[in-house]
């Protein structure tokens, strides 16, 4: 019984989510400022047409719940008014906003057309954060397309004072940053509200493809208890989802010796080894019209570079391997000629080659033999390899104009070869985040609404240095 209840509080564990849908609320008025009640209100998204409607109340106050960040178009009709109609209401991840409709007084057929809405107000919650849309996603340079970076544009955030730990094996990849000052692994991360973090080092786990995004929010101070497992910051992401249109991108960024100008302090013309090779494409539309849409994105990584491995060790000369440490620093002594405390040198310092272990030969010859001076060896012509796939798929459908589904599904496998201290003894990498997300929305009345939200977040995480294979007395 025990068993079961802990697999059970395990599973749960796994499928802990946070909304990243919004709210909009407001007040319908008259020209006087008076409330208008029984007003009839519908919210249609403009990719989509999923609609909601609902009516003011006596005091002319309506709410819409559960709201997935996008453009929306509201239109209000009461008796006696004008129809209203706002096509440019913008709502933002996890941001409440305020737009209190002003109704003219003249006959239903008349309409109010409003356009260039200002920024929508927050007045319900307390939270202290910066939305990062898709203009700045896309159109602001990103080195390495690592859309983490757009996280200091944020109030009190940086870089941190050192890298995440996994960064060593996730080449290229940030997986933290600092906000008011506390560690680069106190933020907690959501993807589509699904924890997208880390449990190792408590890092961002699956990073998304840039042109997958629609837009995420960076929540510094002040958040709900639902983001109650951050101490830093909450950053909230949500993927772009398919629309009535059918659209696509295309993206390939290259970097090679043939594009790179040559340093000032190099001595020889030949440039190191260095290319850069990412792209990858998206697409989405609709699989029917109003009903069921589509969002695929793939992106390819290829690393090579050389000069990032640079290391100089000591190493044995080629008498010292040989047991001659005649012209060598110190004294070496002769462990079996211990009496009375002390010990008897080596004759010459030269251990006689029938004392030397067959496993220490063993291990010498795996070293490297100096390449600069008598006993030194300077690793320079590592080159780090890392390949990288990515790639993500999201499916809405609209089942009712009150019920909608959702689901995504997200997975990278990423390769690393970074160069060691000595050759043949690179450390290899290989991780595989996933990440998946679920949801239903469900409206039962202009009070009452639901959201069921499942998620799923898994990482593989190897790194290490192979084995070294001895061949002592022919057996290895």
């Amino acid at each position: 019984m025990l068993k079961i209840a802990s697999s059970l509080l395990c599973f749960a564990a796994l499928l802990a989510a946070q909304t990243d849908t919004t709210t909009l609320s407001g007040v319908v008025q008259d020209p006087s400022g008076a409330s208008v009640s029984g007003a009839r209100l519908t919210l249609v998204n403009r990719a989509t047409n999923l609609q909601r409607a609902t009516v003011s109340s006596s005091e002319g106050r309506y709410q819409f719940n559960l709201i997935p960040p996008g453009v929306y178009r509201l239109e209000v009709s009461a008796s006696g008014f004008k129809a209203f109609n706002d096509a440019a209401v913008k709502l933002q991840v996890a941001l409440p906003a305020l737009l209190n409709p002003v109704l003219q007084i003249g006959a239903a057929s008349e309409k109010i057309e409003v356009s260039g809405t200002a920024s929508l107000l927050n007045t319900e919650s307390a939270a202290s954060g910066t939305n990062i849309t898709e203009e700045k996603i896309l159109s602001l340079p990103l080195n390495g397309r690592q859309f983490i970076q757009l996280a200091l544009l944020v109030p009190g955030t940086n870089a941190g004072g050192r890298n995440v730990q996994q960064n060593n094996a996730r080449l290229n990849q940030t997986g933290g940053f600092s906000s008011s000052g506390g560690r680069t692994n106190n933020n907690l991360f959501t993807f589509d509200g699904a924890a997208n973090t880390d449990p190792d080092y408590n890092a961002l786990s699956y990073v998304p493809i840039v042109d997958a995004l629609n837009e995420f929010q960076v929540q510094s101070a002040q958040y709900g208890a639902q983001y109650g497992r951050a101490s830093g910051s909450q950053v909230n992401v949500v993927s772009k989802s398919g629309s009535n249109e059918l659209h696509g991108s295309a993206w390939e960024f290259l970097r090679n010796q043939k594009l790179d100008a040559r340093p000032f302090n190099s001595v020889t013309s030949k440039l190191p080894k260095n290319q850069r090779h990412q792209f990858g494409g998206t697409v989405g539309g609709a699989i029917l019209r109003d009903k069921l849409f589509f969002f695929a994105a793939y992106e390819r990584l290829t690393l090579r570079q050389a000069g990032v491995g640079l290391t100089t060790v000591l190493v044995p000369t080629a008498a010292e391997r040989a047991g001659d440490f005649s012209r060598s620093t110190g004294t070496f002594f002769d462990p079996d000629t211990l009496t009375a405390g002390s010990r008897s040198p080596f004759p010459g310092n030269v251990i006689p080659q029938t004392r030397i272990n067959p496993i220490t030969r063993a291990a010498m010859a795996a070293m490297p033999v100096p390449n600069s001076g008598v006993s030194t060896y300077v690793n320079s012509n590592g080159i780090v390899k890392q390949d990288g796939h990515n790639g993500s798929a999201r499916i809405d459908y609209n089942l009712s104009a009150v019920s909608s589904l959702f689901g995504r599904y997200s997975i990278a496998n990423e390769e690393s070869l970074t160069p060691d201290l000595v050759p043949n003894r690179d450390r290899l990498g290989y991780v595989r985040p996933q990440n998946a997300a679920v949801g239903w929305n469900r409206v039962f009345g202009a009070s009452m609404v639901n959201e069921l939200r499942l998620g799923y977040n898994r990482l593989t995480f190897q790194d290490g240095l192979p084995e070294v294979l001895f061949d002592v007395c022919g057996n290895r």
